[in-house]
């Protein structure tokens, strides 16, 4: 056996290479040239996790070439660089169809959210509460949780942090909350007592280093708060209206 571990096939590391053994290489050499991050920290059991790495997002046409060609089934992987090409070369969908229907919200959706790896969406609803779906790879999307409730309005956007741990909320109850997905738990609520002086939050937006999150609030401000600590950094004032839904 000649080659680097973390870049040869299960089958070539049983002594059982095949033609297909270089394209699962090649694979890994492509998801290592796009996280640049060693292969060994791309997998997590027989799981590859290498969308959580990527510096910026890729198409979802090319994951899915990648994926399969790090499939760890010889029948699931493509069996000729031939294949690869001609997914490479196919343009993109003429126009748009629904692939599924996520159910399970007891009213409205107002704000969704997915999460950096493609793997969870998450649902503001209008009854409080903060949906999130197990998008599965290739299985029909099922609910993941439904007991992330807490807020006392509608929850009006959504963000995930840049490692996919942790879920920020913001709603009508002019509060955002912030969540650990893990173990589907409530982290702390940023604006807490104050929060009856501030407006409905309507936006989010997390910082790419995940330091910090910005909400925008109904009152014309820009409030921008530390994630680790829950302080209250600074407030941006004079934006126009962020909102003109629910009477705020």
């Amino acid at each position: 056996m000649i080659g680097s571990p973390e870049y040869i096939a299960p089958e070539q590391l049983e002594g059982s290479a095949v033609f297909a053994s270089d394209l699962y290489s090649l694979g890994v050499t492509c998801a290592y040239l796009l996280t640049q991050t060693s292969p060994f920290n791309l997998r997590h059991g027989n799981d590859w996790v290498w969308r959580q790495h990527l510096p910026r997002p890729v198409s979802a046409s090319l994951g899915r070439i990648i994926d399969k060609m790090l499939s760890l089934s010889v029948q699931n992987r493509y069996g000729s660089a031939e294949g690869i090409l001609t997914d490479l070369r196919q343009p993109p969908p003429a126009s748009w169809q629904c692939v599924a229907t996520l159910t399970d919200a007891a009213g409205r959706v107002r704000s969704v959210a997915l999460s950096p790896d493609g793997q969870k969406l998450a649902g503001g609803v209008e009854d409080s509460s903060v949906k999130i779906w197990n998008l599965g790879t290739g299985n029909p999307p099922v609910v993941l949780s439904s007991l992330l409730k807490g807020h006392a309005g509608w929850v009006n956007a959504l963000a995930f942090t840049p490692d996919g741990q942790l879920l920020v909320s913001g709603s009508g109850d002019r509060t955002i909350k912030i969540w650990n997905l893990g173990l589907g738990s409530l982290v702390r609520t940023l604006g807490g007592r104050f929060a009856q002086d501030f407006g409905w939050v309507y936006s989010l937006a997390v910082s790419p280093q995940g330091e910090w999150v910005a909400g925008g609030y109904g009152d014309k401000t820009v409030k921008i708060w530390n994630l680790a600590t829950g302080k209250l950094l600074r407030t941006r004032s004079g934006a126009h209206s962020l909102g003109g839904v629910g009477g705020d």
